[in-house]
């Protein structure tokens, strides 16, 4: 009688067994019985010809979901089985939920995410940093509609300074993953910008699906230009997204990210200005202030003289603070020029003009010292004006 189990021992195995065996499932089927509880969870059937299953969303899901179950609908469930165990049922928690048809879409998607995956092109190492201030912006969108011209408008607004050149493509449809990848490699070749935004407004998966096609995520990785990937609204991910150099939940996002430091650096002046400012006139009020006191206090006999020497004091106490905050805005635009020629001579491009040259493997990553090479390895010397392959033939270390 040792082995006998309580219900509730018995239960707990079976959930355990079942939650572990069935971390993650796909099914199809037809949704029948749907009850939407006051909680905000959403239970229903998803039934064939020979069976049905429990299932639920819970209430935090269905917030996040792009479709929502309605009766008699087929779907594709992604979810996991678990076991509520006061019933002894089990059920699918349902984490996304597709039209039959889209989920094969989606099925696509995982096979291409880990097939991407796989090949490192996710890996943060080799992401590039996007530049802190770039003076040239190239744009892979629709040449109509709603992202080109937010884009414009927050560029306008933070950055008028900087250069946009757009390439007009189609989005969504037949050959438009091929014209974003082509447009992808022409702004490589012409080495025009200094970075691009890549994407589209909202949609549904079919209508995402180009950002999602292996020809774009390769036109991506292979960018010598840094990337931004900004396809759809927040709650959309596309394939794109994972091997750009940077995700922005949008396209108006994309352009804030690139135009950020130019808001900031303008808002500093704009702040140093109005500081000089408020300080000047503070200085002037507690002026007038006193020269009011002094007024009060002397004799009529002496108002003129005192008048006299208080307006005095006034006008070069104001000369005064007039070459202080001429002094304090030269010096800190002079400590701006400083630190603009500081970031111009410590570029690669300042660098290899002053006759240098930059020694990278044949993945790119710069070689900074002799430790980091293997006799007969081919590595690629990078000139001004251009670039020459070399193999190391020995190695000595200082």
């Amino acid at each position: 009688m040792d082995n006998v189990l309580t219900v509730s021992e018995i239960t707990r195995e079976i959930k355990f067994v079942l939650e572990d065996t069935f971390k993650f499932v796909m099914v199809e089927g037809q949704i029948s019985n749907l009850t939407k509880a006051y909680s905000g969870h959403i239970y229903f059937s998803l039934k064939d010809e020979k069976a049905q299953i429990d299932c639920v969303i819970w209430k935090n899901t269905a917030q996040k979901l792009l479709a929502l179950p309605k009766i008699g609908n087929s779907v594709v469930l992604q979810g996991q089985i678990t076991l509520y165990e006061k019933s002894g049922r089990y059920q699918i928690s349902v984490w996304n939920l597709f039209e039959k048809g889209v989920g094969s879409l989606q099925q696509q998607f995982e096979e291409m995410k880990a097939k991407l995956l796989e090949e490192g092109l996710f890996e943060p190492e080799r992401k590039q940093p996007l530049p802190n201030f770039p003076m040239k912006v190239g744009i892979v969108t629709s040449p109509t509609g709603a992202v080109i011209h937010d884009i414009h408008t927050v560029f306008k607004k933070n950055a008028p300074c900087v250069k946009l050149f757009l390439a007009p493509v189609k989005v969504q449809g037949e050959g438009s993953a091929n014209e974003i990848a082509k447009a992808i490699r022409k702004f490589n070749k012409l080495k025009n910008v200094d970075a691009l935004i890549v994407g589209r407004g909202g949609g549904s998966l079919e209508e995402l699906w180009s950002f999602n096609e292996e020809i774009v995520a390769r036109a991506i990785a292979e960018s010598e230009i840094p990337i931004i990937s900004s396809v759809g609204h927040e709650v959309d991910f596309t394939i794109s997204d994972f091997v750009a150099d940077r995700r922005a939940a949008t396209p108006t996002a994309a352009a804030e990210v690139l135009s950020e430091n130019f808001s900031l650096v303008r808002d500093w002046l704009f702040g140093l200005e109005n500081d000089l400012k408020n300080k000047t006139l503070k200085s002037l009020e507690q002026k007038k202030e006193e020269l009011n006191f002094y007024r009060k206090i002397i004799s009529k006999d002496r108002i003129f003289s005192k008048f006299r020497y208080f307006q005095q004091t006034l006008d070069n106490y104001e000369n005064v603070l007039r070459n202080e905050g001429k002094f304090a805005f030269e010096k800190h635009k002079n400590q701006l020029d400083s630190l603009q020629k500081q970031l111009e001579n410590l570029s690669p491009d300042s660098v290899l003009s002053r006759g240098f040259s930059i020694c990278t493997n044949e993945n790119g990553v710069v070689l900074n010292s002799v430790r980091n090479l293997k006799v007969a390895e081919k590595v690629n010397l990078n000139f001004k004006d251009g670039k020459a392959q070399a193999e190391i033939l020995n190695l000595e270390n200082k």
